[in-house]
């Protein structure tokens, strides 16, 4: 039986998931790269202390619904979690892999906390309000983070227009703010408060004038072309606009790799993307020489050092980017350091997810909620195919995930879903 005891220790478990997100927001400016250390260190704390008093609830009595993890999107971000293992202690340098470096701060040993803090999240979540505390709080760090990052922005301006936020990369804060949007506008018809209701507008706003002044050109591509797929292929109206949306699409795609025409100042000729290609080919090289479970995660430099592409330097009157230690581009990522198997099983958590939402399209409540949870992942995978995951990303993409767990089991119904901490009456730490 639950006890007094019990439910403290599990509103503690449930404080601590919350904190995590803002973990976003620290800055260490103290340590060799403030931008990594400060946040890696605050989340694998605040996770950390959240599994803790977890356990000891479940020593107090605390009884969870263990069937929610029954479900495909789980089992999907499971065996995910597992590849990634295996491929790191299988891989080049297996303690590379699992500690990572202060540099990424990533590696078997944070992914692990990542879906720590996933488990949790599908465990005690399973409610409208706890969803709600949690979300506010993710666009509150997003927020917060940009307000931190205002005084290095004026203070570099005329070197780097584009801004960084606390997050420390204008990229990854670009990612971070498109799953703000996401919540927001998951959020905004589910919240009364006319007052909260501004304020979320506001920050989307400020979200998106940040996204445009940051300058991620993956992320304009990825807003771009979700709705388009959208409205080419699910849209009520496809019939009409359909057939426009999809050449739409490929005219998109043309004018992104074609030379002599540029998008969103965007072009094969530029060095960016030059390098990007040539550090794909240089990456293809090295899969091939693993190709079932990869190099291990966190060992992409060796292959980029082995297999180097000399067009990288440019020569000595030129800026050359001549080190990656990423791929900069999520699939080949994967497939680099975890092998087939581990892109397999990356693709394996989009399939289990539509596959799941599929089930949904007879069942939702809400055709606005269901679109959502449609496009967002077109976007995100859009952006993340000229970019890769940091610690920003991972944890509102496990989150997002527990999010959609909660969406496609309330909205399949297969499972009884009975709320551990509908008794607890736990605090409404926003108040709306």
């Amino acid at each position: 039986m639950p006890t007094h005891y019990s439910h403290f220790f599990i509103k503690t478990s449930i404080l601590f998931l919350i904190t995590a997100v803002f973990s976003v927001v620290i800055v260490t400016p103290f340590t060799q790269y403030p931008f990594v250390f400060g946040k890696v260190i605050f989340f694998r704390t605040a996770v950390e202390l959240a599994l803790v008093f977890f356990l000891i609830g479940l020593a107090s009595g605390f009884r969870p619904n263990f069937q929610i993890l029954k479900s495909p999107l789980v089992a999907a971000v499971t065996f995910f979690v597992f590849i990634f293992s295996l491929s790191g202690f299988l891989g080049y340098d297996w303690q590379t892999s699992f500690w990572s470096n202060f540099v990424r701060g990533e590696g078997i040993f944070q992914i692990w906390h990542y879906y720590i803090f996933f488990i949790l999240l599908v465990l005690l979540f399973l409610d409208d309000k706890s969803w709600r505390n949690i979300l506010i709080g993710a666009i509150a760090a997003g927020f917060l983070s940009l307000v931190f990052g205002l005084p290095e922005y004026f203070s570099t301006y005329q070197i780097d227009s584009r801004f960084k936020g606390a997050i420390g990369n204008p990229a990854f804060t670009a990612t971070y703010l498109i799953f703000c949007l996401f919540y927001i506008t998951y959020l905004y018809p589910k919240i009364n408060n006319k007052i909260a209701k501004i304020l979320l507008l506001i920050a989307a706003f400020i979200f998106l004038t940040a996204i445009i002044i940051g300058g991620t050109r993956g992320v304009f591509l990825g807003l771009a072309i979700g709705p388009i797929i959208f409205i080419a292929l699910i849209s009520p109206i496809k019939k009409i606009i359909g057939p426009i949306g999809l050449i739409g699409l490929i005219s998109l795609i043309i004018l992104f790799y074609w030379q002599p025409i540029r998008i969103f100042q965007i072009s094969f000729q530029q060095q960016t993307l030059q390098t990007r290609f040539w550090t794909w080919q240089s990456a293809l090289k090295g899969w091939s020489e693993r190709p079932i479970l990869g190099w291990g995660p966190e060992n992409f430099s060796e292959v980029f050092s082995k297999y180097f592409n000399s067009r990288h330097y440019l020569g000595p009157d030129k800026y050359s980017e001549v080190w990656f230690d990423r791929a900069h581009n999520v699939f080949i990522d994967y497939l680099v350091e975890t092998g087939l198997l581990g892109l397999i099983s990356y693709l394996g958590i989009w399939t289990a997810y539509y596959f799941t939402l599929y089930k949904t399209s007879k069942t939702y409540k809400s055709y606005r909620s269901y679109s959502l949870f449609l496009i967002f992942p077109i976007i995100y995978l859009v952006q993340a195919s000229l970019l890769f995951e940091t610690l920003p990303a991972y944890i509102n993409l496990f989150l997002f995930l527990a999010l959609a767990n909660f969406y496609f089991i309330r909205s399949i119904n297969n499972i009884n879903l009975i709320n551990p901490i509908s008794s607890i009456r736990i605090i409404n730490l926003i108040g709306l």
